[in-house]
């Protein structure tokens, strides 16, 4: 039911912020039906073999914390690259490359 899952969510969301990254970026969600739903549907493509999706939505909507916590929930490494003035082409495909290395010799990433 949705009420489970939701407790089973909050659950998994305190588990993120006792973990060392968890201390430096806390999740901290209310976490209303759409937010269960969306988390449920970003869990269910990341865990697809070679899951990608797309999320569009405005700023501030919560995309990348539900990302957060679902990352966190499948078990799988979180990784963003931040742009800045001098971020070109060979820095993307550096940031890509360290991914895969990554990927293939520890655990599965989610690359925002």
């Amino acid at each position: 039911s949705l009420e489970m899952l939701t407790e089973k969510l909050y659950s998994f969301m305190q588990a993120h912020n006792e973990t060392p990254i968890g201390r430096v970026r806390k999740l901290d969600l209310v976490l209303f039906e759409a937010a269960v739903k969306h988390v449920s549907r970003i869990l269910r493509v990341l865990s697809l073999p070679r899951g990608n999706l797309l999320m569009v939505g405005v700023g501030g909507s919560g995309k990348q914390s539900l990302t957060r916590l679902a990352t966190f929930v499948a078990g799988y490494d979180f990784s963003m690259v931040t742009i800045s003035k001098g971020f070109g082409v060979n820095q993307l495909f550096d940031a890509i490359r360290d991914q895969y290395i990554q990927a293939a010799m520890k655990r599965p990433v989610t690359f925002v």
